[in-house]
């Protein structure tokens, strides 16, 4: 994947945004809210598995903060949670502010970001070569939040 010259970027980023808010009303309205978050989640593991495919797994969360935010998808930090998550091993948690899948949006009922949520399961699942990584949105800005969480984890299989 090309690196990207942040300095190019800022000057379409409005029109990024803009075009990525009519991409997702349009594909909510012609497949409805369950395919429109399939097919958004889709794109952002593919995008993810590219991004990190050959990659050291320690990497993966550097590669992920450096990518989202020069990309202009929002402004990120990561963290190692303290604890497990009941019995599920931890990768890390996302945060994700100014997040371009919530921009124009009015207030929704439950978590939208299914691309940024796609690109970090697609990248640990690519870096690792293992299936049974989960991405959970626990915060979201369009619910009212002042920024979107992102917890990623192994799932015991």
């Amino acid at each position: 994947m090309a690196e990207l010259d942040a300095s190019k970027r800022k000057m379409g980023q409005e029109a990024d945004l803009c075009v990525l808010t009519i991409y997702k009303l349009v594909s909510s309205k012609m497949f409805g809210d369950f395919q429109s978050e399939r097919l958004a989640v889709q794109a952002g593991e593919t995008i993810g598995r590219d991004l990190a495919a050959g990659k050291d797994t320690k990497a993966v969360p550097k590669l992920l903060t450096d990518f989202i935010t020069k990309s202009g998808l929002g402004s990120v930090k990561f963290e190692m949670p303290k604890e497990k998550v009941e019995r599920y091993e931890p990768l890390g948690i996302f945060r994700v502010a100014e997040s371009a899948e919530t921009y124009g949006l009015a207030k929704v009922e439950k978590p939208c970001c299914g691309i940024l949520r796609g690109i970090i399961r697609g990248a640990f699942a690519g870096a690792y070569h293992q299936e049974n990584i989960s991405v959970k949105e626990i915060k979201c800005a369009a619910l009212g939040e002042k920024e979107c969480v992102f917890e990623a984890y192994w799932v015991p299989m």
